[in-house]
């Protein structure tokens, strides 16, 4: 069992020659937003990874994955791991629930019970050679951060990532407007403070309510928040 704790959709993650190099990038990133060191990095996450290159050894690997664009761009970015290592005796299977009948205001499997949960299992889906290859697309059009590029893998066919088109539509919506500068999240945020909420709780749960498909923590939301109000876009919060 591995759990996954990168956060692929935020930060750098631009070509690299060598998965060494791209995770020590990533990890200079992680210390400057969370004071995170490269021991504790590594622990952490690399060392999920080299558990990762066996999965040669096994008949199937299940994947369990949100619907949000935080989880997807972590899902790519591993489809994209595992195609290259070519698992021909290997079923890749994915668990990707967008909904739950007893939960209508879903939002993820962490709101499930263990039953709830340990009933997933009848309704993974078992990926094919082009759902990976899909992944290795859409991984690479991500990595090079241009937006036309993501627009060209919103034309392909989705296969079992149907998850996967909505989270890089949200994606395109982190994009800078032209003529204002600013992008959705952010309008969002001035829009939520200027109608009088300053509570950071309640602006957190404010901008959950219509933007949900971002999974942003609040961590993420205060980074939003702090550059906002140094250009002095919004008035102070508490």
């Amino acid at each position: 069992m591995i759990v996954w704790r990168e956060v692929l959709s935020e930060g750098p993650v631009d070509k690299f020659d060598t998965y060494h190099d791209f995770f020590y990038n990533r990890s200079k990133w992680v210390k400057s937003i969370c004071n995170v060191d490269f021991a504790n990095y590594n622990q952490k996450l690399i060392y999920k990874i080299n558990k990762i290159k066996n999965c040669v050894r096994y008949n199937e690997v299940i994947l369990w994955f949100e619907y949000d664009l935080f989880c997807q761009i972590n899902l790519i970015f591993l489809l994209d791991y595992l195609n290259k290592r070519k698992l021909t005796n290997t079923v890749i299977s994915l668990i990707c629930p967008a909904s739950h009948p007893n939960h209508p205001g879903f939002r993820g499997i962490g709101q499930l019970t263990p039953q709830k949960l340990s009933g997933l299992i009848f309704d993974k889906v078992a990926l094919i050679q082009s759902d990976l290859n899909l992944a290795s697309i859409a991984w690479l059009a991500y990595s090079n951060g241009e937006k036309a590029k993501i627009e060209e893998v919103l034309n392909l066919p989705f296969g079992q990532l149907d998850k996967l088109k909505p989270a890089l539509q949200a994606h395109l919506n982190r994009f800078p407007d032209e003529e204002t500068g600013l992008n959705p999240i952010e309008s969002l945020l001035i829009n939520i403070t200027n109608s009088g909420i300053t509570s950071r709780s309640e602006i957190y749960n404010e901008f959950w309510k219509t933007a949900a498909i971002y999974e942003m923590g609040d961590a993420q939301i205060d980074t939003c928040l702090k550059e906002l109000l140094n250009k002095n876009l919004i008035p102070r919060v508490n």
